[in-house]
C-alpha cells in the first residue's frame, strides 16, 4: 500500500467531510456531528481492514490521524469563522451560514488530476 498517497488523500478529504456534515446536519450538536464523522471513519477503517488485513497497524495509525485531523479541522473552521454559530439559537452549534462550496476536484477520487 502506498501510505504517502493515502495520507495525502486523508489530508484532502478531511475538510470536505467535516464541511459536508456541517452543511447537512446544521441543527445537530457538535458531539453528534463528531460522532457522524467518526462513524464514517470507522466504516472506512473496517472496509480497509477486510481488504488488506496485513496492513492493520498502518490502518489503525491512519484512522487515529484522521480522527485527530477531524478535531483540528473543526477547531480551525470555528476559530476562523468558517463555521459561524448563532449564539441565540436553542442549539449552540446551529450554523448561520454554510461553508463555501467544495470543488468537484476536491472530492474526486483522482484528486481532479
Amino acid at each position: 500500500m502506498n501510505w504517502l498517497k493515502l495520507l495525502m488523500r486523508i489530508f484532502q478529504l478531511t475538510p470536505v467531510i467535516v464541511a459536508g456534515i456541517e452543511q447537512i446536519h446544521t441543527d445537530a450538536s457538535g458531539s453528534s456531528k463528531k460522532q457522524m464523522a467518526m462513524d464514517a471513519l470507522a466504516l472506512a477503517t473496517g472496509v480497509a481492514s477486510g481488504v488488506v488485513p496485513e496492513e492493520q497497524p498502518g490502518i489503525n495509525a491512519a484512522s487515529k490521524l484522521a480522527g485527530d485531523m477531524i478535531d483540528g479541522v473543526v477547531a480551525t473552521f470555528n476559530a476562523t469563522g468558517v463555521f459561524q454559530h448563532d449564539k441565540q439559537a436553542a442549539t449552540p452549534t446551529a450554523a448561520r451560514s454554510a461553508p463555501s462550496p467544495i470543488t468537484s476536484g476536491a472530492v474526486h477520487p483522482s484528486g481532479g488530476n
